[in-house]
């Protein structure tokens, strides 16, 4: 009865430390994920997550509007009206996701004022933002497809930091948003486990 207490005891502990790890890997990379999709006849972006600012450098400040320009990579979210934007450099990460080398300004748009400029390895964020303070947006280019903005489906993502200032922003080009790969490895673990402990009480039961 004791050693059949312990195994659960055990097991629970197990899962418990795995929930654990990646509720800690989500916080240290929490990042930006946008997504691009195609709705009726318009295309529409939403995106939103946080940014670790600590390895990221300083650049300048500067007013900008929400826009896309494929061809560079670039992509800036948020209300369709001028405002204040901080500059940051020392991202990696695709130089392009389409063809098309000019601007693409929105029709509406809502939320913070939030980028990346793929080809230069830069990132915008609102005037003043402190790292962790959560980014939201939605723009949509009224009576327009993928093909007439230039854009190309596909995952890509920049990455930037070391250890927990590790952080990406990922755009979504007509595809699903995935989970971050060690989750799906914890998860794993987490499952394995409990499906090995099933299977040692079964065959217990069974002798």
């Amino acid at each position: 009865m004791r050693s059949s207490m312990t195994r659960t005891w055990m097991m629970s502990a197990f899962v418990a430390a795995a929930l654990a790890m990646m509720g800690l890997s989500g916080k240290a990379r929490a990042g930006v994920v946008i997504n691009i999709n195609q709705v009726g006849s318009d295309v529409v972006a939403t995106g939103s997550g946080t940014i670790n600012l600590t390895d990221l450098t300083y650049s300048t400040t500067q007013d900008n509007l929400p826009y896309t320009n494929p061809f560079d990579a670039q992509l800036s979210m948020g209300p369709v009206t001028i405002a204040p934007i901080d500059i940051y450099s020392s991202i990696t990460g695709p130089t392009t996701f389409g063809t098309t080398d000019a601007n693409e300004y929105p029709t509406t748009g809502t939320g913070s004022l939030f980028a990346v400029y793929g080809n230069t390895g830069a990132l915008e964020v609102p005037q003043g933002y402190t790292s962790g303070t959560p980014l939201s947006a939605t723009d949509t280019y009224s009576v327009a497809t993928f093909i007439s903005l230039g854009l190309t489906p596909g995952t890509y993502t920049w990455n930037w930091g070391t250890g927990a200032n590790a952080d990406f922003f990922t755009v979504n080009i007509g595809t699903a948003s995935v989970p971050e790969p060690c989750s799906l490895v914890l998860s794993g673990i987490a499952v394995a486990g409990v499906m090995a402990y099933m299977g040692r009480r079964r065959k217990a039961g069974r002798a």
